[in-house]
Protein backbone atom coordinates (compact mmCIF):
# COMPACT_ATOMS: atom_id res chain seq x y z
CA UNK A 1 0.00 0.00 0.00
CA UNK A 2 2.82 2.41 0.83
CA UNK A 3 4.23 1.92 -2.66
CA UNK A 4 0.95 1.81 -4.56
CA UNK A 5 -1.05 4.65 -2.97
CA UNK A 6 1.27 7.55 -4.02
CA UNK A 7 1.30 6.28 -7.61
CA UNK A 8 -2.48 5.98 -7.67
CA UNK A 9 -2.95 9.51 -6.35
CA UNK A 10 -0.40 10.93 -8.75
CA UNK A 11 -2.36 9.55 -11.67
CA UNK A 12 -5.82 10.24 -10.23
CA UNK A 13 -5.70 12.99 -7.57
CA UNK A 14 -9.45 12.82 -6.94
CA UNK A 15 -9.61 9.09 -6.38
CA UNK A 16 -10.81 7.28 -3.23
CA UNK A 17 -8.51 4.51 -2.03
CA UNK A 18 -10.13 1.73 -0.03
CA UNK A 19 -8.29 -0.80 2.10
CA UNK A 20 -9.03 -3.71 4.37
CA UNK A 21 -11.89 -5.39 2.47
CA UNK A 22 -12.20 -8.10 5.09
CA UNK A 23 -14.60 -11.01 5.30
CA UNK A 24 -16.40 -10.15 8.51
CA UNK A 25 -14.90 -7.45 10.73
CA UNK A 26 -11.47 -9.01 11.23
CA UNK A 27 -10.08 -6.83 14.01
CA UNK A 28 -6.77 -8.75 14.25
CA UNK A 29 -6.02 -8.54 10.53
CA UNK A 30 -6.98 -4.87 10.38
CA UNK A 31 -4.81 -4.07 13.40
CA UNK A 32 -1.85 -5.57 11.56
CA UNK A 33 -2.66 -3.40 8.55
CA UNK A 34 -2.92 -0.31 10.76
CA UNK A 35 0.41 -1.11 12.44
CA UNK A 36 1.98 -1.17 9.01
CA UNK A 37 0.77 2.32 8.13
CA UNK A 38 -2.29 1.57 5.99
CA UNK A 39 -4.42 4.34 7.52
CA UNK A 40 -2.00 7.04 6.38
CA UNK A 41 -2.45 5.90 2.77
CA UNK A 42 -6.19 5.25 2.34
CA UNK A 43 -9.53 7.06 2.51
CA UNK A 44 -11.81 4.27 3.69
CA UNK A 45 -11.70 0.89 5.40
CA UNK A 46 -14.10 -1.63 3.91
CA UNK A 47 -15.54 -4.60 5.79
CA UNK A 48 -17.98 -7.33 4.68
CA UNK A 49 -19.86 -8.15 7.92
CA UNK A 50 -21.96 -11.12 6.75
CA UNK A 51 -23.81 -12.93 9.54
CA UNK A 52 -26.97 -14.87 10.29
CA UNK A 53 -27.82 -12.26 12.88
CA UNK A 54 -29.53 -8.89 13.01
CA UNK A 55 -27.86 -5.83 11.44
CA UNK A 56 -27.61 -4.06 14.80
CA UNK A 57 -25.23 -6.76 16.01
CA UNK A 58 -22.35 -4.99 14.22
CA UNK A 59 -22.61 -1.87 16.36
CA UNK A 60 -20.20 -2.84 19.11
CA UNK A 61 -17.70 -4.16 16.53
CA UNK A 62 -17.87 -0.92 14.55
CA UNK A 63 -17.35 1.09 17.75
CA UNK A 64 -14.31 -1.02 18.61
CA UNK A 65 -12.92 -0.59 15.10
CA UNK A 66 -13.48 3.17 15.08
CA UNK A 67 -11.90 3.63 18.50
CA UNK A 68 -8.89 1.62 17.37
CA UNK A 69 -8.54 3.61 14.14
CA UNK A 70 -8.63 6.87 16.09
CA UNK A 71 -5.44 5.93 17.89
CA UNK A 72 -3.44 5.99 14.64
CA UNK A 73 -2.19 8.93 12.59
CA UNK A 74 -4.90 9.96 10.12
CA UNK A 75 -7.16 7.23 11.50
CA UNK A 76 -9.93 9.64 12.50
CA UNK A 77 -10.10 10.91 8.90
CA UNK A 78 -10.59 7.46 7.38
CA UNK A 79 -14.16 6.38 6.75
CA UNK A 80 -15.65 2.96 7.48
CA UNK A 81 -17.72 1.35 4.72
CA UNK A 82 -19.52 -1.96 4.41
CA UNK A 83 -18.36 -2.76 0.90
CA UNK A 84 -20.47 -5.91 0.68
CA UNK A 85 -23.26 -7.30 2.85
CA UNK A 86 -26.66 -8.86 2.41
CA UNK A 87 -29.24 -11.36 3.61
CA UNK A 88 -30.00 -14.63 1.88
CA UNK A 89 -33.57 -15.77 1.21
CA UNK A 90 -32.11 -19.27 1.05
CA UNK A 91 -31.58 -19.21 4.83
CA UNK A 92 -34.23 -20.98 6.89
CA UNK A 93 -34.49 -17.89 9.11
CA UNK A 94 -35.67 -15.59 6.28
CA UNK A 95 -38.39 -15.33 3.71
CA UNK A 96 -38.59 -12.54 1.11
CA UNK A 97 -40.32 -10.13 3.49
CA UNK A 98 -37.76 -10.91 6.19
CA UNK A 99 -34.95 -10.10 3.75
CA UNK A 100 -36.60 -6.73 3.00
CA UNK A 101 -36.88 -5.99 6.72
CA UNK A 102 -33.20 -6.75 7.25
CA UNK A 103 -32.31 -4.49 4.33
CA UNK A 104 -34.14 -1.50 5.82
CA UNK A 105 -32.50 -2.02 9.19
CA UNK A 106 -29.05 -2.66 7.71
CA UNK A 107 -29.06 0.52 5.64
CA UNK A 108 -30.47 2.81 8.35
CA UNK A 109 -28.45 1.32 11.20
CA UNK A 110 -25.26 1.62 9.14
CA UNK A 111 -25.97 5.31 8.50
CA UNK A 112 -26.59 5.82 12.21
CA UNK A 113 -23.19 4.22 12.93
CA UNK A 114 -21.49 6.70 10.61
CA UNK A 115 -21.09 4.19 7.78
CA UNK A 116 -21.57 6.41 4.75
CA UNK A 117 -21.50 3.71 2.06
CA UNK A 118 -23.28 0.37 2.29
CA UNK A 119 -23.18 -1.95 -0.71
CA UNK A 120 -25.98 -4.53 -0.77
CA UNK A 121 -25.14 -7.99 -2.06
CA UNK A 122 -26.64 -8.60 -4.52
CA UNK A 123 -28.95 -7.56 -7.36
CA UNK A 124 -29.83 -11.23 -7.89
CA UNK A 125 -28.51 -14.59 -6.71
CA UNK A 126 -27.43 -17.57 -8.75
CA UNK A 127 -29.25 -20.60 -7.29
CA UNK A 128 -31.89 -21.41 -4.64
CA UNK A 129 -29.24 -21.78 -1.94
CA UNK A 130 -27.32 -18.57 -2.71
CA UNK A 131 -30.39 -16.38 -3.24
CA UNK A 132 -29.21 -12.99 -2.00
CA UNK A 133 -30.81 -10.79 -4.61
CA UNK A 134 -33.26 -7.92 -4.79
CA UNK A 135 -34.75 -10.10 -7.53
CA UNK A 136 -35.14 -13.92 -7.47
CA UNK A 137 -32.19 -15.91 -8.78
CA UNK A 138 -34.26 -17.39 -11.62
CA UNK A 139 -36.47 -14.31 -12.30
CA UNK A 140 -34.14 -11.30 -12.60
CA UNK A 141 -36.95 -9.15 -14.00
CA UNK A 142 -39.18 -9.61 -10.92
CA UNK A 143 -38.76 -7.17 -8.04
CA UNK A 144 -38.80 -8.58 -4.53
CA UNK A 145 -40.03 -6.75 -1.44
CA UNK A 146 -36.36 -5.90 -0.77
CA UNK A 147 -36.18 -4.10 -4.12
CA UNK A 148 -39.03 -1.79 -3.08
CA UNK A 149 -37.51 -1.35 0.39
CA UNK A 150 -34.24 -0.21 -1.18
CA UNK A 151 -36.14 2.35 -3.26
CA UNK A 152 -37.86 3.62 -0.11
CA UNK A 153 -34.53 4.03 1.72
CA UNK A 154 -33.27 6.24 -1.08
CA UNK A 155 -36.51 8.22 -1.27
CA UNK A 156 -36.78 8.91 2.42
CA UNK A 157 -33.06 9.46 3.14
CA UNK A 158 -31.70 11.22 0.05
CA UNK A 159 -28.27 12.78 -0.08
CA UNK A 160 -26.93 15.15 1.13
CA UNK A 161 -27.63 13.48 4.45
CA UNK A 162 -26.09 13.90 7.87
CA UNK A 163 -26.53 11.90 11.07
CA UNK A 164 -27.88 13.69 14.15
CA UNK A 165 -27.42 12.70 17.77
CA UNK A 166 -31.04 12.28 18.95
CA UNK A 167 -32.08 15.94 18.64
CA UNK A 168 -35.69 15.01 19.41
CA UNK A 169 -35.04 13.09 22.64
CA UNK A 170 -37.10 10.24 21.22
CA UNK A 171 -38.79 8.27 24.00
CA UNK A 172 -41.00 5.17 23.94
CA UNK A 173 -43.82 4.18 26.27
CA UNK A 174 -43.94 1.47 27.31
CA UNK A 175 -40.22 0.99 26.91
CA UNK A 176 -38.69 -2.10 25.38
CA UNK A 177 -35.04 -3.07 24.99
CA UNK A 178 -35.44 -3.73 21.27
CA UNK A 179 -36.73 -0.24 20.38
CA UNK A 180 -34.34 1.88 18.31
CA UNK A 181 -34.35 5.34 16.78
CA UNK A 182 -32.01 7.33 14.58
CA UNK A 183 -32.26 10.90 13.31
CA UNK A 184 -31.00 12.45 10.08
CA UNK A 185 -30.89 15.86 8.43
CA UNK A 186 -31.89 15.99 4.77
CA UNK A 187 -29.86 18.92 3.48
CA UNK A 188 -30.95 21.52 6.05
CA UNK A 189 -32.38 21.87 9.54
CA UNK A 190 -35.81 22.48 7.98
CA UNK A 191 -35.94 18.91 6.67
CA UNK A 192 -35.22 16.04 9.01
CA UNK A 193 -36.23 12.41 9.45
CA UNK A 194 -36.52 10.20 12.51
CA UNK A 195 -36.35 6.46 11.89
CA UNK A 196 -37.85 4.09 14.47
CA UNK A 197 -37.95 0.30 14.62
CA UNK A 198 -37.75 -2.86 16.70
CA UNK A 199 -34.37 -4.58 16.57
CA UNK A 200 -35.94 -8.02 16.79
CA UNK A 201 -33.85 -11.14 16.38
CA UNK A 202 -34.32 -13.61 13.54
CA UNK A 203 -36.76 -14.90 12.45
CA UNK A 204 -38.80 -11.69 12.21
CA UNK A 205 -42.55 -11.42 12.55
CA UNK A 206 -45.28 -9.77 10.51
CA UNK A 207 -47.20 -8.44 13.51
CA UNK A 208 -46.24 -5.03 14.94
CA UNK A 209 -46.85 -3.93 18.50
CA UNK A 210 -47.76 -0.36 19.37
CA UNK A 211 -46.08 2.23 21.53
CA UNK A 212 -46.43 5.92 22.24
CA UNK A 213 -43.43 7.65 20.65
CA UNK A 214 -42.66 11.12 22.01
CA UNK A 215 -40.43 13.68 20.28
CA UNK A 216 -39.33 17.10 21.48
CA UNK A 217 -39.97 19.34 18.49
CA UNK A 218 -41.30 22.81 17.70
CA UNK A 219 -44.91 22.94 16.48
CA UNK A 220 -43.75 24.71 13.30
CA UNK A 221 -42.76 21.28 12.01
CA UNK A 222 -45.19 19.06 10.17
CA UNK A 223 -44.86 15.31 10.72
CA UNK A 224 -45.48 12.65 8.09
CA UNK A 225 -45.00 8.90 8.55
CA UNK A 226 -43.94 6.31 5.96
CA UNK A 227 -43.70 2.53 6.01
CA UNK A 228 -40.14 1.42 5.27
CA UNK A 229 -41.14 -1.61 3.21
CA UNK A 230 -43.77 -0.13 0.92
CA UNK A 231 -43.24 3.62 1.17
CA UNK A 232 -46.94 4.02 1.94
CA UNK A 233 -47.91 6.97 4.11
CA UNK A 234 -48.84 6.10 7.70
CA UNK A 235 -51.68 7.68 9.65
CA UNK A 236 -50.15 9.47 12.65
CA UNK A 237 -52.14 10.26 15.79
CA UNK A 238 -50.06 13.32 16.69
CA UNK A 239 -51.07 14.66 20.09
CA UNK A 240 -49.15 17.82 20.92
CA UNK A 241 -48.18 19.39 24.22
CA UNK A 242 -47.38 22.88 22.98
CA UNK A 243 -46.39 24.17 26.42
CA UNK A 244 -43.68 21.55 26.74
CA UNK A 245 -42.71 21.54 23.06
CA UNK A 246 -43.44 17.85 22.57
CA UNK A 247 -45.55 15.67 20.33
CA UNK A 248 -46.60 12.10 21.03
CA UNK A 249 -47.38 9.66 18.26
CA UNK A 250 -50.08 7.71 20.03
CA UNK A 251 -50.30 3.99 19.31
CA UNK A 252 -47.50 4.09 16.75
CA UNK A 253 -46.90 0.71 15.06
CA UNK A 254 -43.46 -0.58 16.04
CA UNK A 255 -42.48 -2.86 13.19
CA UNK A 256 -39.37 -5.01 13.03
CA UNK A 257 -38.45 -2.93 9.99
CA UNK A 258 -37.88 0.79 9.65
CA UNK A 259 -40.66 3.37 9.80
CA UNK A 260 -39.75 6.91 8.79
CA UNK A 261 -41.15 10.09 10.34
CA UNK A 262 -40.37 13.17 8.28
CA UNK A 263 -40.23 16.48 10.14
CA UNK A 264 -40.45 19.40 7.72
CA UNK A 265 -40.86 23.04 8.64
CA UNK A 266 -44.30 24.18 7.56
CA UNK A 267 -44.45 26.55 4.59
CA UNK A 268 -46.94 29.32 5.37
CA UNK A 269 -48.45 31.85 2.98
CA UNK A 270 -46.48 35.03 2.34
CA UNK A 271 -47.07 38.04 4.54
CA UNK A 272 -48.25 37.94 8.15
CA UNK A 273 -51.03 36.25 10.06
CA UNK A 274 -53.85 38.63 10.90
CA UNK A 275 -54.11 39.33 14.61
CA UNK A 276 -57.42 38.98 16.50
CA UNK A 277 -57.78 42.78 16.49
CA UNK A 278 -57.74 42.74 12.68
CA UNK A 279 -60.90 40.63 12.57
CA UNK A 280 -64.09 42.63 13.10
CA UNK A 281 -66.54 39.77 13.56
CA UNK A 282 -67.82 36.40 12.45
CA UNK A 283 -70.81 34.26 11.63
CA UNK A 284 -71.07 30.49 11.92
CA UNK A 285 -73.60 27.98 10.76
CA UNK A 286 -73.83 26.76 14.38
CA UNK A 287 -72.03 26.78 17.72
CA UNK A 288 -71.79 24.33 20.57
CA UNK A 289 -72.37 26.04 23.92
CA UNK A 290 -69.16 27.62 25.22
CA UNK A 291 -67.24 27.13 21.97
CA UNK A 292 -68.08 30.17 19.87
CA UNK A 293 -66.57 31.14 16.55
CA UNK A 294 -64.50 33.92 18.14
CA UNK A 295 -62.34 31.22 19.78
CA UNK A 296 -61.10 30.18 16.33
CA UNK A 297 -59.14 33.42 15.87
CA UNK A 298 -57.98 34.25 19.41
CA UNK A 299 -54.40 33.13 18.76
CA UNK A 300 -54.68 30.16 21.14
CA UNK A 301 -54.58 26.45 20.34
CA UNK A 302 -55.97 24.38 23.19
CA UNK A 303 -58.71 21.96 24.17
CA UNK A 304 -60.91 24.78 25.47
CA UNK A 305 -60.13 27.58 22.97
CA UNK A 306 -61.81 26.41 19.76
CA UNK A 307 -64.94 26.79 17.70
CA UNK A 308 -67.16 23.73 17.83
CA UNK A 309 -70.21 23.42 15.63
CA UNK A 310 -73.47 21.68 16.43
CA UNK A 311 -73.71 17.96 15.75
CA UNK A 312 -75.82 18.39 12.64
CA UNK A 313 -74.46 16.83 9.47
CA UNK A 314 -71.68 18.74 7.66
CA UNK A 315 -70.90 20.96 5.92
CA UNK A 316 -70.22 23.46 8.68
CA UNK A 317 -68.83 26.93 8.14
CA UNK A 318 -67.21 29.86 9.92
CA UNK A 319 -67.13 33.22 8.12
CA UNK A 320 -64.92 36.13 9.18
CA UNK A 321 -65.27 39.84 8.49
CA UNK A 322 -61.84 41.45 8.40
CA UNK A 323 -61.52 44.88 9.98
CA UNK A 324 -60.45 46.27 6.61
CA UNK A 325 -59.88 44.87 3.12
CA UNK A 326 -56.72 42.79 2.93
CA UNK A 327 -54.45 41.37 0.24
CA UNK A 328 -55.00 37.78 1.35
CA UNK A 329 -52.25 35.34 0.40
CA UNK A 330 -53.52 32.18 2.04
CA UNK A 331 -54.93 30.37 5.04
CA UNK A 332 -54.08 27.84 7.71
CA UNK A 333 -56.23 25.75 10.03
CA UNK A 334 -54.91 24.29 13.26
CA UNK A 335 -56.77 21.11 14.14
CA UNK A 336 -57.54 19.68 17.62
CA UNK A 337 -54.54 17.32 17.89
CA UNK A 338 -52.27 20.40 17.98
CA UNK A 339 -54.09 21.19 21.22
CA UNK A 340 -53.48 17.71 22.63
CA UNK A 341 -56.63 15.93 21.49
CA UNK A 342 -56.82 12.77 19.40
CA UNK A 343 -56.29 13.08 15.66
CA UNK A 344 -59.69 11.52 14.99
CA UNK A 345 -61.14 14.96 15.79
CA UNK A 346 -59.16 16.53 12.92
CA UNK A 347 -61.21 17.40 9.86
CA UNK A 348 -60.66 15.31 6.73
CA UNK A 349 -61.67 17.96 4.21
CA UNK A 350 -61.89 21.76 4.28
CA UNK A 351 -62.24 24.57 1.75
CA UNK A 352 -61.35 28.24 1.92
CA UNK A 353 -63.68 30.78 0.38
CA UNK A 354 -63.97 34.51 -0.24
CA UNK A 355 -67.06 36.65 -0.78
CA UNK A 356 -68.49 40.20 -0.88
CA UNK A 357 -70.23 39.97 2.51
CA UNK A 358 -70.86 37.61 5.41
CA UNK A 359 -73.91 36.45 3.50
CA UNK A 360 -71.86 35.55 0.41
CA UNK A 361 -72.09 34.42 -2.30
CA UNK A 362 -68.89 32.47 -1.70
CA UNK A 363 -66.15 31.47 -4.11
CA UNK A 364 -63.85 28.58 -3.23
CA UNK A 365 -60.22 29.66 -3.69
CA UNK A 366 -58.53 26.57 -2.18
CA UNK A 367 -59.39 23.14 -0.80
CA UNK A 368 -57.37 20.72 1.31
CA UNK A 369 -58.03 17.00 1.53
CA UNK A 370 -56.75 15.48 4.77
CA UNK A 371 -57.69 11.76 4.70
CA UNK A 372 -55.02 10.77 7.23
CA UNK A 373 -56.21 13.52 9.60
CA UNK A 374 -52.96 15.40 10.04
CA UNK A 375 -52.86 18.22 12.55
CA UNK A 376 -53.03 21.22 10.18
CA UNK A 377 -54.16 22.31 6.75
CA UNK A 378 -52.34 25.09 4.88
CA UNK A 379 -53.37 26.71 1.61
CA UNK A 380 -51.03 29.09 -0.24
CA UNK A 381 -52.90 31.02 -2.91
CA UNK A 382 -51.39 31.44 -6.34
CA UNK A 383 -52.43 35.11 -6.44
CA UNK A 384 -53.45 37.63 -3.79
CA UNK A 385 -57.17 38.00 -3.14
CA UNK A 386 -58.29 41.55 -2.26
CA UNK A 387 -61.12 40.75 0.13
CA UNK A 388 -62.72 41.64 3.44
CA UNK A 389 -64.79 38.48 3.95
CA UNK A 390 -63.44 34.93 4.14
CA UNK A 391 -64.99 31.62 5.07
CA UNK A 392 -63.81 28.22 6.24
CA UNK A 393 -66.02 25.39 4.99
CA UNK A 394 -65.69 22.02 6.74
CA UNK A 395 -67.06 19.30 4.48
CA UNK A 396 -65.80 16.26 6.45
CA UNK A 397 -65.45 16.92 10.17
CA UNK A 398 -63.66 13.69 11.08
CA UNK A 399 -64.80 11.04 13.55
CA UNK A 400 -68.27 12.56 13.98
CA UNK A 401 -70.40 15.50 12.80
CA UNK A 402 -68.88 18.19 15.04
CA UNK A 403 -66.48 20.63 13.39
CA UNK A 404 -63.70 21.42 15.85
CA UNK A 405 -61.41 24.31 14.86
CA UNK A 406 -58.92 25.71 17.40
CA UNK A 407 -57.53 28.27 14.91
CA UNK A 408 -58.53 29.61 11.51
CA UNK A 409 -55.62 31.78 10.31
CA UNK A 410 -55.72 34.36 7.53
CA UNK A 411 -52.47 35.57 5.97
CA UNK A 412 -52.12 38.93 4.27
CA UNK A 413 -49.49 40.90 2.36
CA UNK A 414 -51.03 44.04 3.85
CA UNK A 415 -54.21 46.09 3.70
CA UNK A 416 -55.70 47.19 0.41
CA UNK A 417 -54.76 50.85 0.04
CA UNK A 418 -56.52 51.86 -3.17
CA UNK A 419 -58.80 50.74 -5.94
CA UNK A 420 -61.65 49.35 -3.85
CA UNK A 421 -64.54 50.78 -1.95
CA UNK A 422 -66.01 49.95 1.41
CA UNK A 423 -66.36 46.24 0.45
CA UNK A 424 -69.56 45.84 2.46
CA UNK A 425 -71.85 44.30 -0.13
CA UNK A 426 -69.71 45.14 -3.16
Amino acid sequence: MAAAAPVIRANDPGCTIVGGVTSGIDQAFLTTCFNNGMLSQIDAVSVHPYRIDIPESINSEITTLRNKMNTYANGSNVRIWTGEWGYNVGWSELDEEGQAKMLTRMMVNNLAQGIGLSVWFSVHGWDPIEDWGLTPWNQPGVARASHQAMKVVNQRLPFPLSVLSNPYSVAFSPTQSTYRSASFERGSADHRTAAVWRARSLPVTTSPITADVTLTVAPQFRLRGYDGLTGNELALDTQWNLGQGRVTLKGFPMFDHISYVDLDREVLPAGTKLAPAQIAGYQADSEFTGFGGNLAYDGTVSVTAKWVSASTAPPHWLALQLAQPQRVTGFAVRFPSLGGEMSAFNARSVSFQTGPSLAGPWTTVASVSNPLQYDRAIAVLGAEQQVQFVRLLVTDAGIDAYARIPEFEVYSAGPVTSGVGAFEGY
